[in-house]
């Protein structure tokens, strides 16, 4: 999934978090954060883990140690509202959204983090 797409599919989904809702939200946040790095840096991630993943980027060097503990964390969020139904705010799913956005700019090199794409 190349950038401007991804970038794009994070906009329009930052502007239905209230109709969506969290498990919905988890759901599709985690599969286009999925699709990018799969299709950015040929990395199997889309059908596995986040265990899975995370184990196999460890010895990867297109995605940073630090990179790596922001993907860590947000998948984690994802994984808790889509296997445990962990309920998340509004305020919480935007923050999801955020972070799935200045991810995909940070690793592609988009010096503007903030804003819009």
């Amino acid at each position: 999934m190349p950038l401007s797409e991804a970038l794009r599919r994070l906009q329009v989904l930052k502007t239905r978090l209230q109709e969506i809702g969290d498990y919905d939200l988890a759901i599709e946040v985690s599969d286009i954060l999925r699709a990018y790095i799969e299709g950015q840096h040929q990395l199997p991630i889309r059908y596995q883990t986040t265990r899975e993943f995370l184990v196999a980027a460890a010895g990867n060097t297109k995605i940073s140690a630090a990179q790596r503990v922001t993907l860590g964390e947000f998948l984690g969020f994802c994984d808790l509202g889509k296997f445990a139904r962990q309920p998340a705010s509004v305020a919480e799913m935007e923050q999801a959204v955020d972070t799935a956005i200045r991810f995909v700019k940070t690793a592609a090199g988009v010096t503007q983090v903030g804003g819009g794409v």
